[in-house]
């Protein structure tokens, strides 16, 4: 079941980095391979704030723009950020925060940081509008 902080990345030792240093704002962080078995545990999300994804995987899997999209119609306000070369970046700089693909973990956490920041404002604007 996806959870607050849902990491997509097929690195394992940059998977378990980032998941480790993003604990630091939860531990609800679900990590995955790939954006194929991402989606099919973003089948049954009940609650996903931030979606951490690679842009591209392998030629036979599918893509991290397609995921946040795939999140997107089940869950309005997923913020997201996605990781690759920055060639790739115009093409998905309209889904969310695009950072190269040889991030700085401290990067990553502190963009994490300004994300689920964001989202909560954004919640917290809907909830008062209400």
């Amino acid at each position: 079941m996806p959870a607050r902080i849902v990491l997509v990345h097929d690195d394992s030792a940059f998977r378990a980095a980032a998941a480790d240093a993003l604990t630091r704002f939860t531990s609800d962080i679900r990590q995955y391979t790939d954006a194929l078995d991402a989606m099919a545990a973003l089948d049954e999300a009940r609650k996903i704030e931030l979606l951490i994804t690679k842009i591209e995987f392998d030629r036979e899997r599918s893509n991290g723009a397609a995921l946040v999209q795939m999140a997107r119609s089940r869950k309005r306000g997923v913020s997201a950020i996605l990781i690759g070369h920055p060639k790739l970046h115009p093409l998905v700089q309209d889904l969310g925060r695009c950072l190269p693909a040889e991030v700085d973990i401290a990067q990553l956490v502190a963009i994490s940081d300004e994300e689920l920041q964001r989202a909560h404002g954004s919640e917290d604007a809907a909830s008062s509008a209400a």
